[in-house]
């Protein structure tokens, strides 16, 4: 285990048993009453900023799932949670995955900023919409040690360094269990890991990231000590070099198990070393299909017994961000999300299709309603829902953590039939269907769902649904509709993102 990553677990845990015995502080956006001290969930502060400004030398703040528009400065000791229904006594019993709390910076500032010599633990969140000169999505400053695990990091924009994370010099921590995706920057599109600092990452996806200039994916300048183990790196660009990764004169980063793939660059797509000769580490790696070649600058060979492979990864689903591996694929134990594993992540809309192509294993759903022998599950956050026959002592708003079943052959009625499903005891109270995004059923193409929303426009061959910032195109002649109506509407996903419907009913709001 290298010192930096023992340096960091003993950190984490000081942070977690140092809090063990404090109070936690409340925060819902939505709580309702007179009285706001962030006590209990009946009484929470309404923003984060509120629950920090409560705590001046930091402490416990546990945030219920909704969204948060705030730009956050931490205290010097803070530990900040994330996926809570309302109801929780405990960390454990959150669904991070599945029922997000998001913070927006609106494109205002910085979302997190840890301050000098802070010490933060930031688990369970959605950070997006940033925008800064370095670390638009978290920035950890000088000396700060930073544990961030289980998070989403995206669409986040920095004029300098780190569209999503920037490490700053002499920094120490963890990046574990992480998506961080379509950030932007002149450098490190997707993270910077400065000068002398030693962040171990594991088990993270970095995608669809892009810089103007050089490290789409990552960004390692001169003595940078980044630790990546199993983490997949996909999908990033940059306008100059190192689509993938880019090394400044590499060292001592180490890369080790992980997919570097499909990434582009003029130089380098997959890694650039610059300014000289590389320390680099890069051992047991699969480097596939990266345009502008795999290597370039002062890498030009992987060294050899090193067991790095040069293979197809076969991701089940990469379009639909989904980048478990086929069962078919040679890159078994090497990327973030094993062959078959559990997910590492249980993010946002994952259906998974199991070997058989026509088995399917749904996790941490939420009861629509139930209609007689049909049961429509959806996600927190989707007005969208799968119907599901074999669902038995469900209601709405109950939470099914775990269901497998089996697609009916009939792609005209195509629905999902339960073999086995696990009901927790906790309730959604009313569903909310916040956003018309029908991505996590792209993977289920063909089958029949239900979602609903408000009619945004009308046009002869169908109409156009709005739910927040969200549209979704439904292809129906003469529906009967009208702007403004708020309908809901049965249909099925196809290839080309819209929404073929079968038939509408008025919803009462």
């Amino acid at each position: 285990m290298p010192v930096p990553l023992k340096i960091a677990i003993v950190v984490a845990l000081c942070l977690i048993l140092g809090s063990a015995c404090a109070a936690a502080v409340y925060v819902d956006s939505g709580a309702s009453g007179k009285v706001h001290n962030g006590t209990s969930w009946a009484t929470a502060y309404q923003t984060i900023t509120q629950a920090l400004d409560s705590l001046p030398d930091g402490g416990d703040i546990w945030v219920k799932t909704g969204v948060y528009h705030e730009c956050l400065t931490m205290k010097p000791y803070t530990n900040l949670y994330g996926g809570f229904l309302g109801f929780e006594t405990s960390t454990d019993q959150r669904y991070p995955g599945a029922f997000p709390t998001v913070i927006s910076g609106w494109k205002m500032g910085r979302v997190i900023d840890i301050p000098v010599n802070g010490r933060a633990y930031i688990d369970g969140f959605t950070i997006r919409d940033g925008k800064s000169d370095k670390g638009a999505g978290i920035h950890c400053s000088t000396n700060s040690i930073t544990t961030i695990i289980n998070c989403r990091i995206e669409n986040c924009e920095a004029t300098g360094g780190g569209g999503g994370v920037f490490f700053d010099t002499y920094t120490q921590g963890q990046l574990n269990n992480c998506v961080i995706a379509c950030n932007k920057a002149p450098q490190g599109g997707g993270l910077v890991v400065e000068y002398h600092s030693y962040p171990t990452m594991h088990n993270d996806v970095i995608i669809n990231n892009y810089a103007t200039s050089v490290g789409g994916g990552v960004y390692c300048p001169f003595h940078s000590g980044a630790w990546l183990e199993n983490c997949t790196i996909a999908y990033n660009t940059a306008d100059t070099s190192g689509g993938g990764i880019y090394a400044y004169y590499g060292g001592p980063e180490t890369f080790i198990k992980c997919i570097i793939a499909f990434n582009s660059a003029p130089m380098g797509g997959g890694i650039y070393g610059g300014g000289g000769s590389t320390q680099a580490t890069l051992s047991g790696c699969d480097w596939f299909s990266n345009v502008g070649g795999n290597m370039g600058g002062a890498i030009t060979s992987l060294p050899a017994e090193a067991g790095n492979v040069f293979v197809d990864p076969m991701f089940l689903m990469p379009g639909c961000d989904e980048f478990h591996l086929s069962t078919s694929s040679q890159c078994g134990g090497i990327g973030a999300y094993p062959i078959d594993s559990a997910y590492a992540v249980d993010r946002i809309g994952v259906a998974k299709l199991l070997p058989d192509s026509n088995s399917v294993k749904l996790s941490n759903k939420i009861v629509s309603c139930v209609d007689g022998d049909i049961t429509y599950v959806q996600e927190a956050d989707r007005s969208t829902a799968i119907p599901v026959r074999g669902l038995t002592g469900c209601s709405t708003g109950k939470i099914i953590t775990s269901l497998t079943g089996t697609l009916s052959t009939s792609r005209q009625t195509r629905t999902l039939t339960a073999a086995s499903f696990t009901l927790s005891s906790a309730t959604i109270y009313k569903p909310k269907p916040l956003g018309t995004r029908l991505q996590w059923l792209r993977s289920l193409t063909g089958v029949r769902t239900l979602t609903w929303g408000k009619v945004d426009s009308v046009s002869p061959t169908g109409f156009t649904l709005r739910d927040g910032d969200y549209t979704l195109d439904v292809r129906l002649a003469n529906p009967g509709v009208g702007v403004g109506n708020y309908i809901s509407v049965v249909g099925s996903c196809v290839l080309d993102g819209s929404f073929v419907g079968e038939s509408v009913s008025s919803l009462n709001r």
